[in-house]
This record gives C-alpha cells, structure tokens and sequence, in this order.
C-alpha cells in the first residue's frame, strides 16, 4: 500500500519487482499476489509486470500470478 503523495511515481511496480527478483533469485516457480476489484492501481501495476489477473474467491478479491523462469 502506497501512501497518496507517494502514488504515480513507480514505487508500487519497482516494490513488486524487487519480491519477483527476490523470489527468483530464492528459487520461486511463480509469485502470488491479491488485491481488490476495486484496487485499480494495483492491478496495473501487477499487468505491467507479466501478472496474470483473475477473479479471486468473492466478487470484490482479484488474485494475480506470475510464472517465474528459475535461473
């Protein structure tokens, strides 16, 4: 989560890239992420960063997934 003034500046993809890289760099096969339906912003920067966006458990949960390529 983002404060406002913080918003719009990259944080939220370079914050999510960094888990992926860490999660790679572990040894992941894929990383896991929720949001809300509601949470546009998220979702954004979880699609511009290869995340595969679904419904999730109720009408209002959106679940994300990216496959990782093991190094």
């Amino acid at each position: 989560w983002l404060t406002r003034t913080a918003r719009g500046k990259g944080l939220g993809v370079a914050a999510i890239q960094a888990a992926v890289d860490r999660a790679v760099a572990y040894g992941a096969t894929a990383v896991y992420a929720e949001t809300l339906v509601t949470n546009v912003h998220a979702q954004g920067c979880l699609r511009r960063l290869g995340f595969a966006l679904s419904r999730g458990r109720t009408d209002a949960d959106v679940v994300a997934l990216l496959r990782l390529v093991p190094r």
